[in-house]
């Protein structure tokens, strides 16, 4: 019986010469987050949600008021085909 190389091409054997053996990942340490850096996160989340609130009122009052601008009517949805 003699060995063969497979049909594409390579051997096992000679595979493992093309092959780069495997390397050993270097694990990042994760800094530890200053104070200051906390903060500056916490501020610019609040400051987003306020923004969100504002428009939100915004809207309320104009949905309390029928006036969404444009003339559109939330409430008067419903079209007749006259």
């Amino acid at each position: 019986m003699s060995i063969r190389p497979t049909l594409g091409g390579f051997s096992a054997k000679y595979a493992g010469a093309y092959l780069l053996p495997p390397t050993a990942k270097v694990k990042k340490k994760k800094k530890p987050q200053s104070s200051d850096d906390v903060v500056d996160e916490l501020a610019k989340t609040a400051a987003a949600q306020d923004a969100v609130r504002e428009q939100q009122v915004v809207m309320l009052r104009q949905l309390q008021a029928n006036d969404l601008g444009g003339g559109w009517n939330p409430y008067n949805q419903i079209q007749s085909d006259n």
